[in-house]
């Protein structure tokens, strides 16, 4: 590896915003893609065949944002790499590349999981080879910048950012920057571009297929159709990003220009930083599924509180004063259980007919907000059960006794 002597005027004012917009880009990519992998490593979405493939492109963006995005930090506010030294700047300059290599060789394996999926209709089909494709994604994403350490170019200085060498004077520095453009921009692009519009022209054309699906295959048709064009959408927005770095890296390999002016040198860097930061925003605009359980668990205690009461009381009398002495407590596991305990007798039993509410609380709760049963509900409650149990009591009393006066009549 080269030197790190910068080609960009980096004066103050440029290194102030690029070091806010850094810093900002660094809060909310770390932010957002740990609540991405939260969602996406939950049961809910674990099972989902795509669910490895979007969890690999988090995974490569949070890596790039742990690795890559402080030392980028300290760079623009000390304007260059002096202070870093050269090691940082090959650790950024390699992890920001490979973690690029990664995401859209990612999405290229995607767009032709899918279209083979709808092609042949095998949605039932769950792959097994997941970890071997994604490690050797990520070997290949890092090994394609392996021979800038024994010379076939070099990693230098550009700003902010640390990058390949376009300032190359020889054939064979070129020819690797053709390389990396190829193997790890191009190609991927040509094939998921390829893969999408062939699955958006069969969905389109071929309809008469899905007269024959069951419902199960339907919905999971259309999950496939509705992550295609997820992909569709992240590769575009990759594109966008990542072209004014391309096109202005070739600017300068055919001009030779040994400077460069420092404005567009941190408008192409900042396109890049965004390209790591914005997939989750893409996952939670474009899927339902992924936007309800990220709303599900920014809001876990109000939405998946569940009121199950278990009431037991102890050995009762129909009197008012043994149930007003009754204690209502809660117990240590649960602040929806309550328990009601009298002072004078330890053993305790359930009531049959407090289950009943109890599964009838449950089943309502998509139409309840927040049910809660108050002291004085549960005493009303207790205060009824006891009244008819007291009846029912009664009333069996009264029928024995009936029952052994007709006795005694009929022997006499």
């Amino acid at each position: 590896m080269s030197g790190i002597d910068s080609t960009v005027a980096f004066d103050h004012n440029i290194s102030t915003f690029f070091s806010i917009s850094i810093g900002v880009l660094f809060v909310l990519g770390v932010s957002m893609h740990v609540l991405s992998l939260k969602v996406l490593l939950h049961h809910e979405h674990k099972s989902r065949e795509l669910t490895p493939y979007l969890v690999n492109v988090c995974l490569s963006n949070f890596v790039c944002l742990l690795l890559q995005f402080p030392l980028v930090f300290v760079a623009s506010i000390q304007k260059g790499w002096t202070f870093l030294g050269s090691t940082s700047c090959y650790v950024v300059g390699m992890t920001c590349f490979a973690s690029s290599t990664v995401v859209i060789f990612t999405l290229a394996s995607m767009s032709v999981k899918i279209y083979h999926s709808v092609i042949n209709q095998d949605m039932g089909h769950h792959e097994q080879s997941f970890l071997r494709k994604f490690v050797f994604i990520w070997v290949f994403g890092f090994l394609i910048f392996i021979p800038t350490l024994f010379g076939w170019n070099s990693i230098v200085s550009d700003g902010p950012f640390c990058t390949v060498n376009w300032h190359a004077e020889s054939f064979l520095d070129a020819s690797y920057l053709f390389v990396v453009a190829f193997v790890s921009f191009v190609i991927p692009l040509v094939v998921c571009c390829l893969y999408c519009i062939k699955t958006s022209r069969y969905v389109s054309r071929d309809t008469h297929h899905v007269a024959t699906f069951t419902m199960q295959q339907i919905r999971t048709r259309a999950l496939y159709i509705s992550a295609g064009k997820l992909t569709a959408v992240v590769l575009s927005l990759f594109f966008i990003f990542w072209l004014p770095y391309w096109i202005d890296g070739f600017c300068t390999l055919f001009a030779v220009r040994r400077t460069k002016p420092a404005s567009l040198a941190v408008l192409c860097w900042l396109f890049v930083s965004i390209s790591v930061v914005y997939s989750p925003m893409v996952f939670t605009l474009m899927n339902k599924r992924f936007r309800r359980s990220l709303a599900k668990m920014l809001w876990r205690q109000r939405s998946h509180r569940r009121v199950n009461p278990r009431i037991s009381v102890d050995r009762f009398e129909s009197s008012d004063a043994a149930l007003s002495s009754c204690q209502i407590t809660t117990r240590a596991c649960s602040p929806t259980n309550f328990v009601p305990r009298s002072p004078l007798v330890n053993r305790s039993f359930k009531m049959s007919v407090f289950e009943d509410v109890t599964s009838e609380i449950v089943s309502q709760q998509k139409t309840l907000q927040r049910p809660e049963l108050t002291n004085e509900a549960v005493t009303r409650l207790i205060r009824s059960s006891l009244h008819a149990a007291h009846e029912l009591h009664e009333d069996y009393a009264s029928h024995d006794g009936e029952h052994e006066q007709r006795r005694k009549t009929t022997v006499t």
